[in-house]
């Protein structure tokens, strides 16, 4: 479905039942070993875009633009990676002074993210929080595919569902959790 369709909101979340997988993706696997791959630690060559989200890069390359919804508690990292051609996912952690309401809504809930790319049309998976790596996160397919998200995507958001009748089905609303400019 494109994101033009009923069935879908302007960002392409599901707005009614979702299948929300248990088990890690193999393109999330892809995507979260190549950000591992490059966990050597970001530059210090950071700076800060028009609109805030600072961009670092790690020793092997990976591109990673960070922004900080306060309000919410969250920090969204969008990372790019072309070790092995382009690859993008995006991450969502608790800050350390999170509202005790969501860190609740993150930690027990089905979660759904993605970003806004002119001009292109991106895919996102939906799962659940991550009590392992301390986060959420979810490979970014863009259409076209070599599309290098840090730098071009304008917003990312965070959608909180609710689990459906049927075992890993979700209901996601139509409003974000949380949404922050990237550019």
């Amino acid at each position: 479905m494109g994101a033009d369709s009923p069935a879908e909101s302007r960002c392409g979340v599901p707005r009614s039942p979702a299948t929300v997988p248990r088990p890690c993706l193999p393109a999330l696997a892809v995507v979260a070993g190549l950000a591992l791959a490059g966990c050597g630690g970001a530059s210090e060559r950071g700076a800060e875009n028009a609109a805030g989200a600072k961009v670092t890069t790690t020793p092997e390359g990976t591109l990673i633009a960070t922004r900080i919804d306060r309000r919410r508690g969250l920090v969204f990292e969008l990372q790019t990676s072309t070790m092995l051609g382009v690859s993008n996912g995006l991450y969502v952690r608790l800050t350390k002074t999170a509202p005790a309401g969501t860190r609740r809504a993150l930690l027990h809930n089905p979660l759904a993210a993605t970003c806004d790319v002119p001009g292109s049309t991106i895919r996102e998976f939906p799962g659940h929080w991550d009590h392992r790596l301390g986060r959420f996160g979810t490979a970014l397919l863009a259409d076209p595919e070599e599309v290098v998200m840090v730098g071009r995507a304008t917003t990312c958001a965070l959608w909180v569902g609710q689990p459906g009748d049927v075992e890993d089905i979700a209901v996601f609303p139509d409003d974000e959790f949380s949404r922050v400019r990237m550019r």
